[in-house]
């Protein structure tokens, strides 16, 4: 079973895995940032030692006895934070322990060792010159009065100047060892992904509830163009979708509105032509059928009415004429008014509402029809109506002018087109003589091509009359 995600429940998922992903994106960049700044090695130390100095000057280390001197600098490594700035916003905290500092120094005025950090086994070389301590650092040259900063390998080496009240001056030299800024980093990220994962929760539901806020009017507005084009394909163009918004999706609300009321107009507009073309077939219809006959009937009883007295055979003779003249035009009438009746193909489906007309058809005309539907879905509405009326007036020719007592009808879809045939073993006619039903043929053909459908007449003089008709379904639109 294949699982399905309506449109509101993609856009809760969306802002919520948005949400996360912008989270882990956002600890990725930060871990870079870190990893960045503290690849710099002594960055941190490099504004810091600024305030180590003024530390130091409000408050000097001790320089005598050594042993206090001593001990002050082991309290100094293990508790001590400095703090700086790394630009004019950003403000930085270096905080130092005994672990991050391999060796420390207290030098007097003269450059000589006063104490030493951490206190190593043996005699420590109070008095000598400090660089024999650094020896293996290639130490710089003390600074004059500012701090001094040299990268050294994966150490930072700090000299930072200070002095006493009373003149006392000294320096303190130490090693600081940087923290790995990859190590950083990555502890960085893991620490906001892991913040992610225990938020992940509330920012579920709060994509949810965005998500449903957001994508309740938007679903609810596509909601609304889909019954529209629903019932449009129902041939119902009265329903519109009347958008009031004022985005793309109104934009397009409102073009298919208009779209809508111009195919009402031009489905009103072709209504009308098509009942202008049947009163104006009826009309030549009744001139050239009944109302000659009338002319007729009507000239034989006057010439009866005449001959009545002088010669009663001759007068009943153009009396019986006249009468058959009468029933003549009748029947013709009858069957023109019953052509006009539309068609009952909103209750029945095409092949129901022939099989009811030629019922109807043979028990009026007594001509056997042999019938044959094979439709396998419905057809639309517009073709359903052109091969109706295209039986309807067949039927209606063979009736009146063919002299048949047999047709043979079949209607048929193969693939995306649909096959009508009818046929008849009546007197036929040459189709180069314009016969007297010619407007119905050629409004049968006008009908069909207007469905972009092909239209073939076959008929000979006493070999019958066959009409084939081929309407193609169009592409893409469901039956």
């Amino acid at each position: 079973m294949r699982f399905r995600l309506s449109l509101a429940q993609k856009i809760n998922i969306s802002y919520t895995l948005v949400t996360l992903v912008s989270l882990a994106t956002l600890a990725v960049i930060g871990g870079a940032a870190l990893m960045r700044w503290a690849s710099r090695g002594c960055h941190g130390w490099e504004s810091a030692a600024p305030s180590l100095q003024t530390r130091f000057n409000l408050n000097p280390p001790p320089l005598a006895p050594p042993q206090r001197a001593a001990a002050w600098l082991q309290a100094f490594f293990q508790k001590g934070t400095v703090r700086g700035r790394a630009g004019e916003f950003l403000e930085v905290s270096v905080d130092f322990s005994a672990r991050d500092i391999p060796l420390a120094a207290l030098v007097d005025a003269k450059g000589r060792l006063v104490a030493m950090f951490p206190a190593g086994p043996g005699e420590q070389p109070v008095g000598q010159p400090w660089e024999s301590a650094f020896a293996a650092y290639d130490p710089p040259r003390l600074p004059q009065s500012t701090p001094k900063v040299t990268p050294r390998g994966s150490l930072c080496l700090i000299a930072v100047p200070w002095a006493a009240p009373e003149q006392q001056r000294g320096w303190l030299v130490f090693l600081y060892r940087p923290i790995d800024p990859w190590k950083r980093g990555l502890n960085f990220i893991v620490i906001l992904l892991l913040l992610g994962l225990l938020i992940a929760p509330a920012e579920l539901a709060t994509g949810t509830v965005a998500g449903w806020l957001l994508s309740r009017t938007f679903v609810r507005r596509l909601h609304r163009i889909a019954q529209a084009a629903e019932a449009w394909a129902r041939g119902d163009f009265n329903a519109t979708i009347t958008d009031t918004g004022s985005d793309e999706l109104a934009a397009l609300a409102h073009r298919l509105d208009g779209m809508a009321d111009r195919l009402r107009g031009l489905l009103h507009t072709e209504r009308e032509l098509a009942s202008l073309e049947e009163r104006q077939r009826l009309s030549r219809e009744l001139h050239d059928a009944v109302k000659q006959q009338l002319f007729a009937a009507a000239m034989q009883l006057a010439v009866a009415k005449e001959q009545w007295a002088q010669a009663p055979p001759e007068a009943r003779a153009h009396f019986d004429e006249g009468l058959a003249l009468l029933h003549q035009a009748q029947r013709e009438l009858v069957h023109l008014l019953h052509q006009q009746r539309p068609p009952d193909l909103q209750e029945k489906t095409l092949a129901q509402a022939l099989e009811t007309y030629i019922a109807g058809w043979e028990a009026r005309t007594g001509i056997r029809v042999h019938r044959t539907f094979s439709l396998p879905v419905p057809l639309p509405p517009a073709a359903e109506h052109v091969l109706f009326r295209v039986v309807q007036e067949s039927l209606a020719n063979i009736e009146r002018h063919s002299q048949a007592d047999k047709v043979v009808l079949g209607l048929m879809q193969k693939g995306r087109t649909v096959h009508l045939r009818v046929a008849d073993n009546g007197a036929g006619f040459s189709p180069q003589e314009t016969p007297r039903h010619g407007q119905g043929l050629q409004n049968m053909r006008e009908r069909v091509t207007r469905l972009g459908g092909g239209f073939n007449l076959k008929s000979a003089a006493g070999r019958g009359t066959c009409v084939e008709v081929q309407l193609p379904l169009p592409e893409g639109e469901r039956p």
